[in-house]
């Protein structure tokens, strides 16, 4: 392996999310409520592993320690047993297109107006040119003079005018920095997220995981049987604590020597926050070429996630961004009540979608111009597909590829929501 690839590795290693933690008010008992947690969060971490401290700092400030502590996200409860940036990605990428829409929209109302300016502009300078023709020669002379500096000013003003419909567009386009999550010690939704009473649980969880990727890859999971029990604990421990070197002097082991060594690629396809599809995509075809991108989204069908699509506009009858309050809604019902109506939300499908129109992932894409997103970027879609997933994997040993679905932007258009995510 080259350095530069070396180098894009740890890249993605270190890539972190700022995150604002705060506790919700449901389960504040003390006079003064606590000022937030700001945490620096790797996106290949998950959140039980990362947020010990937060529930230390949050605990002096509440009696209700009755449950696990679990985080939500607008009234949605975050999976810990997600990658933290794959959540990020798949939850708040959608807001990020929603706003870049209304940007986009704005920078065109900026420029229709300035074309109307110009128009009107132009009709006072000429209505002017035929009133000095009337005039002598020496009012010409007196007028291109005074036309002159009337044109430099004008020039001045539309420098300043543009310079300041440029600063009004960037300003637009600045999105706030943090992540901002509230944390609850109680009324855990069991319903929607697996318990997670401690640490070993996150352990056990990944390690299941890791041993379905490896068989997706390998066809066995020989190379995880064969890995002794330091190995074993350097590979936990190298997540656990965000440690590249050890962690990835263990994981190169269960990366296969040779491209022909690969069974199949571990992706995951995550949609709307529904559960990962999973498709089995070799490394070559059938001609032995090795696939791209482009050639991995082909080969995922459009039944296997249409009725993923278009979960939002099922669920935003009054304009919200996400589904019902999680249990610190101000309201009486009971928390079984709120429960039931989170569930039913986020296992709720398209079911008013039209015939399909497309027969795979790839010409979805392309028709609606739907962007992904691979650890927070979109790469091209001629990279190679086993590339990236060695380079670009999740500790798990699974590709996550996150579609942001353009039927909730669309909706969202007109809607004059918070930029705070």
């Amino acid at each position: 392996m080259s350095s530069f690839d070396e180098d894009i590795k740890r890249s993605i290693w270190e890539g972190k999310i700022p995150i604002v933690f705060t506790l919700s008010p449901d389960d504040l008992t003390s006079h003064l409520s606590p000022s937030p947690y700001t945490l620096m969060a790797p996106r290949n971490s998950y959140f039980p592993l990362i947020t010990s401290l937060v529930k230390d700092y949050f605990s002096s400030s509440t009696l209700v320690l009755l449950d696990e502590m679990w985080l939500e996200y607008r009234g949605i409860p975050l999976k810990w047993h997600l990658p933290i940036g794959v959540l990020y990605d798949t939850i708040v990428g959608n807001n990020n297109c929603n706003n870049n829409n209304n940007n986009n929209n704005n920078n065109n109302n900026n420029n229709n107006n300035n074309n109307n300016n110009n128009n009107n502009n132009n009709n006072n300078n000429n209505n002017n040119n035929n009133n000095n023709n009337n005039n002598n020669n020496n009012n010409n002379n007196n007028n291109n003079n005074n036309d002159d500096d009337n044109s430099n000013n004008n020039n001045n003003n539309n420098n300043n005018n543009n310079n300041n419909n440029n600063n009004n567009i960037n300003s637009n386009t600045i999105e706030q920095p943090y992540w901002n999550i509230v944390v609850h010690f109680q009324s855990y939704p069991d319903r929607i997220l697996l318990r997670c009473p401690n640490i070993e649980s996150v352990r056990t969880y990944y390690k299941n995981v890791l041993k379905e990727a490896n068989f997706i890859k390998q066809g066995d999971i020989t190379k995880i049987n064969n890995l002794n029990i330091n190995q074993s604990n350097d590979l936990w421990d190298g997540l656990k604590s965000h440690d590249y070197d050890k962690f990835w002097s263990v994981n190169k082991k269960l990366i296969p020597n040779s491209n022909k060594e690969y069974k199949n690629i571990p992706i995951r396809l995550i949609i709307n926050y529904k559960p990962p599809i999973q498709e089995l995509i070799p490394v070559f075809d059938e001609n032995s070429v090795e696939l791209t991108l482009e050639n991995l989204f082909s080969r995922i069908p459009y039944e296997s996630f249409s009725n993923f699509l278009n979960y939002y506009n099922n669920n935003n009858n009054n304009n919200n961004n996400s589904p019902p309050l999680s249990p610190n809604s101000n309201n009486n019902n009971n928390n079984n009540n709120v429960d039931n109506s989170i569930e039913n939300s986020l296992n709720q499908t398209n079911l008013e979608s039209a015939e399909p129109e497309f027969s795979n992932l790839l010409q979805y894409i392309k028709a609606t111009n739907a962007e992904y997103k691979i650890q927070g970027i979109q790469p091209s879609l001629k990279s190679s597909a086993v590339w990236l997933y060695e380079h670009f994997g999740h500790p798990d040993n699974f590709l996550y590829i996150v579609l942001i679905d353009p039927s909730k932007n669309n909706n969202n258009n007109n809607n004059n929501n918070s930029n705070n995510y």
